[in-house]
């Protein structure tokens, strides 16, 4: 597989393939079904967050200077508004708290990072075409500044491991981005790099930088190529799904298909809510 220039084909998108490996009964649901479930609360926080400091560097790009702390928050506490009564929020969780907690950790990273980082590009486009298949990948970073670093922002409730992405979907991710910034721009990136907020008691940011190298493009290419492959085989001869019980992420708190999936395959997805003794 090369990763080639973006030409007019359609397209998936990385999540997709991340969705694949994680549980082909959801990926079947959720695009071959077509059928759309409710954000959990870790990605509404995620998305408005990236919205505030969207509205920031967007700004920044013309005047030179980070918007007041307070509008940034305002800003963010106004998109999760939006959000709120169009998510899923379980016993434990208090919307509010959540809210707030995430509030605090944004204005940590804009007090402590923000006013290094200048804005070229907010929401950049970094979409690829795979040669090989009728497919091109559509995707859009957060941020790639003047020195030419392509950044994701990530909202977490603890930090990731000492120097290491938090997941394999989210090194999986900037993997992608580092390939897509240089099939459009014929050179690599300066860095790439995932920005956690985290929101403890003592909210700060970690920087991890993802090294993109031959081997890490190999894998990358190898991946996309066996999943594609599977999709087109499963849309042409038709569909045979496998839920994923065994993966961690499979429980009602972070599935919103576990109802359907107990419906079509039989069992029980576990809950997945905390609990204190």
């Amino acid at each position: 597989m090369t990763i080639t220039d973006q030409q007019v084909k359609s397209h998936r998108s990385p999540s997709q393939y991340r969705m694949w490996l994680r549980c082909e009964a959801q990926y079947y649901f959720r695009y071959a079904e077509g059928l759309k479930m409710p954000p959990g609360s870790a990605l509404t926080l995620g998305i408005s967050t990236d919205e505030a400091l969207a509205y920031n560097f967007t700004e920044k790009k013309q005047t030179g200077q980070d918007e007041p702390a307070s509008q940034v928050l305002d800003f963010y506490v106004a998109e999760f508004e939006k959000r709120k009564d169009q998510t899923i929020w379980f016993s434990d969780e208090n919307p509010t708290q959540l809210r707030d907690d995430a509030g605090k950790a944004l204005s940590q990273y804009h007090k402590d990072e923000c006013p290094s980082l200048q804005p070229a590009e907010v929401h950049p486009d970094l979409s690829v075409t795979l040669e090989t298949f009728s497919a091109d990948l559509k995707q859009y970073g957060d941020l790639i500044t003047t020195d030419q670093r392509v950044i994701d922002f990530k909202t977490a409730s603890k930090s990731p491991p000492k120097g290491r992405a938090a997941s394999f979907d989210d090194e999986l991710q900037m993997v992608s981005y580092h390939l897509g910034y240089e099939a459009r721009r014929k050179q690599p990136p300066t860095g790439t790099e995932l920005h956690y907020l985290v929101r403890k008691k003592e909210p700060k940011a970690v920087i991890v930088p993802v090294t993109v190298d031959a081997e890490a493009t190999r894998f990358y290419e190898n991946f996309v190529s066996r999943v594609e492959e599977a999709l087109q085989r499963h849309e042409t001869l038709g569909w045979s799904p496998v839920p994923n019980r065994s993966h961690f992420l499979c429980s009602k708190r972070f599935c919103g298909y576990w109802s359907v999936c107990e419906k079509t395959f039989g069992g029980s997805v576990r809950d997945g809510i905390k609990t204190t003794e």
